[in-house]
């Protein structure tokens, strides 16, 4: 089936609107961010003011490299108290979201660096099997002065992943 001229120039003018396909999701960097003097930021401490500003630098310094982009279903979670440990992570998350919502993982990270002693380093990640669970569960817990204290509230965020990283590990 033949086309006019007019209608080819159309559907190539169409194609070149088109905005490309984000596949690094970076428009997922900015959801939960809290900034000085709104509305989410009433009732934060200075201090965990100070830590977000210093972690919002450095997501931006990040993602200034190509390999790195925002992993849709996967959470990191800082900001945590000494106490909580991966089930304990697990079952902050779990409230957060629907019975239906699945968790693949939770896990703090820990120090492992002193002899006999594991220290968590107060941060963690947890994955999702469905972007929409995740980001409900983002908007859920992050800032909540009910889910640790109201001095010291968690930090969520899409993680920052290593595509390259990601490649090799596959192999």
């Amino acid at each position: 089936m033949a086309q006019e001229k007019g209608e080819v120039e159309q559907k190539q003018k169409e194609r070149e609107k088109k905005e490309p396909k984000d596949n690094r999701n970076l428009y997922l960097a900015r959801e939960g961010i809290i900034r000085e003097g709104t509305a989410a930021a009433e009732g934060v401490s200075a201090s965990d003011m100070t830590r977000r500003k210093v972690l919002e630098k450095q997501k931006k310094n990040m993602l200034k490299n190509l390999n790195m982009f925002v992993s849709p279903n996967r959470l990191c979670v800082r900001n945590l108290p000494p106490y909580v440990d991966d089930s304990k992570l697990r079952t902050l998350f779990a409230k957060a979201v629907p019975k239906s919502a699945r968790i693949t993982e939770a896990k703090v990270m820990k120090d492992m660096t002193a002899p006999g002693q594991v220290k968590s380093k107060e941060f963690g990640f947890v994955t999702f099997e469905k972007h929409e669970d995740a980001l409900l569960a983002l908007r859920n817990v992050n800032n909540n002065p009910a889910s640790f204290t109201s001095e010291r509230r968690p930090i969520i965020e899409f993680s920052i992943e290593n595509r390259k990283a990601l490649l090799a590990r596959q192999k």
